[in-house]
């Protein structure tokens, strides 16, 4: 059974590691898996309740949302982050033609057979 765990528990690390690309959330990951099936089996046996198919069934799919949380919460951290620094960097660049020329740009005025609305 040991085996199984620390099968399951690699897997889920190359999984994180693929999706993420990030070791340092991996490792957080991996630390928070174990100490929420820790927590689980203590709060079991301070309630008097034993493990059954149906418990361990449920600290699986527990395990799976789990990580699968941890994919979104992380992606949707390091858009947010990227799209931060790339409204600051287009904040900061001057805008095309701004010095270029102190004239304004000619205004196009519309053309003869643009559409037009008919009723």
């Amino acid at each position: 059974m040991f085996e199984a765990v620390l099968i399951g528990v690699g897997l889920a690390a190359v999984v994180l590691l693929l999706f993420l690309r990030d070791f340092k959330i991996t490792i957080i990951t991996m630390i928070v898996v174990p100490a929420v099936l820790a927590s689980t089996v203590l709060l079991l046996s301070v309630l008097g309740m034993s493990f059954n198919i149906m418990t361990l069934g449920g600290m699986a799919a527990a395990i799976g949302l789990i990580i699968d949380d941890a994919i979104v919460i992380i992606e949707q951290i390091d858009r947010r982050l990227h799209s931060e620094e790339k409204k600051a960097a287009r904040k900061s660049a001057p805008r095309p033609g701004s010095f270029s020329s102190l004239s304004p740009a000619p205004r196009r005025q519309p053309s003869s057979s643009s559409f037009r609305l008919r009723f």
